[in-house]
């Protein structure tokens, strides 16, 4: 029981077989722990089953937290070249040295004494600390294989150890270990019209062993097929790349808040992260040409209800197709549903085609700052599913308005966008965009219809309404048999609590921090 005797760490100054010198007690006080392995050039097989495991610790465990340092013993077969050369090959690129023996001291005598109580033989410095032994910070033995042959029987056994076993201070919880597959891309289609439109999908707060198992690939799956349940999306999935990287968070979930993309929750429904780092392992599959116009598609590992979308200024300003880059960020929630409805809002909705939010908080009304804030990106083709007048003829979906073929969808001028009750205008009661149900409204799909296009076959393309009302004619044909605007009637508001608001960062994606 290693947790209730003091069994300390050998004492050493060594000179390593790149001429680096390195004292054991520094070594440490540097690090979390530091793990001392003797082997064998010529006779030991023990090193070799542990070497795999050694290396992935030492190449990826998270903020340096582990130190290896190795040594082969002098024998009669061996010599400090030939070990160099051993340990090249071998790919052992931690400290290494040749120990002669006799040539360090290792060990004092009170040392020698306090190990001799618990009844282990000491005789030099390779029986003292065995193949392979686990010092913490405090310099004190906490593994030893003397006392723990399971180090040699059960593959991953040191991983295990070192992830759940020695880990106290931030409690019980699994930490990775293994990084190898941070940053490796599946992609989930491509295009076969068009030019190819850019989705990216990540994943926050997935350990290593959620990406071995699958579950990180299951929710990458989900997203993806619920990208193009609806429309236009569904018509237009044709026009789409998607693919999705690996990320592998050093923890699970953010209770301990060690996640790769560094996602929080904040008050209320808002959620944030390191965009920088989100474009960075974007570009893992997205051209860097491609990336002004990306949507990246961030899931949260957890069950919670929330949402924010992050949209970039647009790169070319001329453009009014709803041009720049995105990050939406959503947790999976409680079940599929709200998993779904989470991803239609947030990423669909804001991050693709830009579109406002149409819920509204009672008492308010949108300051003209913001009003003329927001105009300047409607000239970039931003919000086209709201306006800020109620005049029929003048508002944004004035055309559907006039037109008979619509008159089965219950558009109208219904005031409250943009989380104002006064001043700002939707085109429906319900909507995706404000109870993240029901389908997007005609204007709303008229704005992912046309930055589709747009994108997909670029700028030449040109935005005939009647081409548009001849695609949708099977959403009014949805809407005039009770689709989502109509049967909606009777919607309690009490069940939707709203998502926090899209948040504008006033610069372009190269700029993300």
């Amino acid at each position: 029981e290693f947790e209730t005797i003091n069994l300390p760490g050998p004492h050493a100054v060594v000179t390593c077989f790149d001429g680096s010198v390195i004292d054991f007690e520094e070594e440490y006080a540097k690090h979390k722990y530091t793990i001392l392995m003797q082997w064998s050039s010529k006779y030991s097989w023990e090193h070799e089953l542990l070497l795999p495991q050694l290396k992935a610790i030492y190449e990826n465990y998270p903020q340096n937290d582990i130190q290896i340092i190795g040594w082969e013993v002098s024998n009669v077969d061996s010599s400090k070249e030939a070990a160099s050369a051993y340990a090249k090959d071998s790919g052992m690129t931690w400290n290494n040295f040749y120990y002669d023996l006799g040539q360090y001291d290792w060990v004092t005598d009170s040392e020698i004494n306090e190990v001799n109580k618990f009844g282990t033989y000491l005789g030099f410095p390779a029986n003292y600390v065995t193949s392979l032994t686990v010092v913490d910070s405090t310099g004190r033995i906490v593994f030893s294989d003397l006392f723990d042959r399971h180090i040699y029987e059960e593959a991953g056994y040191l991983r295990k150890l070192i992830d759940n076993d020695f880990n106290k201070d931030g409690g019980d919880h699994y930490k990775s270990i293994d990084y190898s597959q941070d940053g490796v891309s599946c992609a989930l289609q491509s295009a076969t019209l068009g030019n190819g439109i850019s989705v990216v999908l990540l994943g926050d707060g997935y350990s290593d062993r959620q990406i071995a198992d699958g579950t990180y690939h299951a929710d990458m799956e989900f997203v993806y097929r619920n990208l193009f349940t609806e429309e236009p999306y569904r018509s237009y999935q044709d026009m789409f790349n998607v693919s999705y990287v690996n990320v592998v968070s050093a923890t699970e979930g953010f209770e301990y808040g060690d996640t790769a993309l560094g996602c929080q929750f904040g008050e209320g429904t808002y959620v944030f992260g390191r965009d920088g780092k989100c474009f960075d392992y974007a570009r893992n599959v997205v051209k860097e040409e491609d990336m002004d116009e990306v949507l990246v598609v961030v899931v949260m590992n957890s069950d919670s209800y929330a949402g924010t979308c992050y949209m970039y200024n647009p790169i070319d300003r001329s453009r009014d197709y709803g041009s720049g880059a995105a990050v939406a960020y959503f947790p999976k929630g409680v079940d599929e549903e709200m998993f779904a409805q989470l991803l239609h809002h947030e990423a669909c909705g804001h991050g693709f085609a830009k579109l406002a939010d149409e819920y509204y908080f009672d008492g308010t009304t949108i300051p003209d700052s913001e009003i003329s804030n927001l105009s300047i990106q409607s000239r970039w083709g931003w919000g086209r599913n709201t306006d800020f007048t109620s005049d029929p003829t003048q508002v944004k979906w004035a055309e559907f308005l006039e037109d008979e073929r619509y008159a089965g969808e219950g558009l109208g001028v219904f005031e409250g966008a943009h989380t104002y009750q006064f001043g700002a205008y939707r085109a429906t009661e319900y909507s995706i965009m404000r109870y993240n149900t029901g389908g997007f409204n005609a204007p709303s799909r008229e704005a992912i219809y046309y930055r589709i296009h747009k994108l997909a076959y670029g700028e030449d393309w040109e935005y005939d309404y009647e081409k548009f009302v001849e695609y949708d004619a099977v959403n009014r044909a949805a809407a005039s048999a009770g689709g989502p605007q109509k049967r909606r009637s009777n919607y309690v508001e009490k069940q939707y609590e709203p998502l926090h608001p899209p948040v504008v960062v006033g610069r372009t994606w190269r700029e993300a921090r």
